[in-house]
């Protein structure tokens, strides 16, 4: 990473994914058929880190490595990042189906998932600026793929704890990581839930009482009435995050808009 073109910190989920079985599927091929043969694979591993707004950062013969949360920021990069792999896997098991009928030859793949902070900055590249990303999360990101099973996304307890309310995981336990000292917990992505946001989630599992935004509320409360009289009303609500604004939204429409307006 070239210091002049700059640097800079970011928490981020990493995410590489690499296919298995594709010698087999390319043996006896020339080249081109050949590349014709995994490009399917390789492009549905490329549209689903673009489906869910991740960064290509390479193309590596029959894998990729993509990177969520950098360089625009995203407070669901883990998330994502497993919605990207769950993808990718069933994707490539359904190239594999058709690729096969009642062959001998196989196509699968394997995800691996790390979150953490990393350094990211840009590279040059024959010329051209490139982002690139330095930090043990991305090798740690690699191991998991590595001894991932054949199609199959593994992750660590990092990216996990971000996102435990809305995937189902089997937890693989302690396992030793090539090149670390200390055992990680891991876990293998076994199911996405359909409560895909934060606020929805913990809307599944019961709220507690809205306490201290009763001036906030009364306000918002006074804009609904105006708009049933027929005065049109846009209205921003701002803040950090995690101090309340899905939660004053979300006790708005149950109280004061359901009730007599469409809500879309």
């Amino acid at each position: 990473m070239n210091p002049e073109l700059g640097g800079e910190l970011k928490t981020v989920t990493i995410l590489f994914a690499d296919l298995t079985g594709s010698l087999n599927l390319i043996e006896d091929l020339d080249p081109e058929d050949a590349g014709e043969a995994i490009q399917p694979a390789i492009d549905a591993m490329v549209q689903a880190v673009h489906r869910y707004g991740g960064y290509l950062c390479r193309v590596m013969g029959d894998g990729v490595m993509a990177l969520f949360g950098a360089p625009t920021a995203q407070e669901d990069h883990a998330l994502r990042a497993c919605l990207a792999g769950w993808d990718i896997c069933g994707t490539v098991s359904a190239l594999d189906r058709q690729i096969r009928g009642d062959g001998p030859r196989n196509l699968s793949v394997r995800v691996g998932l790390n979150s953490g902070e990393v350094m990211v900055g840009d590279v040059l590249t024959d010329g051209a600026v490139e982002l690139d990303v330095v930090g043990q999360v991305v090798h740690v990101a690699s191991r998991m793929q590595a001894m991932a099973e054949q199609n199959s996304v593994w992750l660590t307890g990092d990216p996990h704890r971000l996102v435990a309310d809305f995937v189902q995981a089997h937890h693989l336990g302690k396992k030793e990581i090539r090149g670390l000292s200390s055992r990680m917990e891991l876990y293998q992505l076994t199911g996405i839930s359909h409560e895909r946001m934060r606020f929805r989630a913990s809307v599944s599992r019961g709220l507690s009482a809205l306490i201290g935004r009763e001036t906030e509320f009364e306000a918002l409360e006074q804009s609904v009435e105006q708009f049933r009289e027929g005065k049109g009303q846009t209205i921003g609500i701002t803040g950090p995050a995690g101090i309340g604004k899905s939660r004053l939204l979300f006790e708005l429409v149950e109280k004061a808009v359901k009730p007599h307006c469409r809500v879309v």
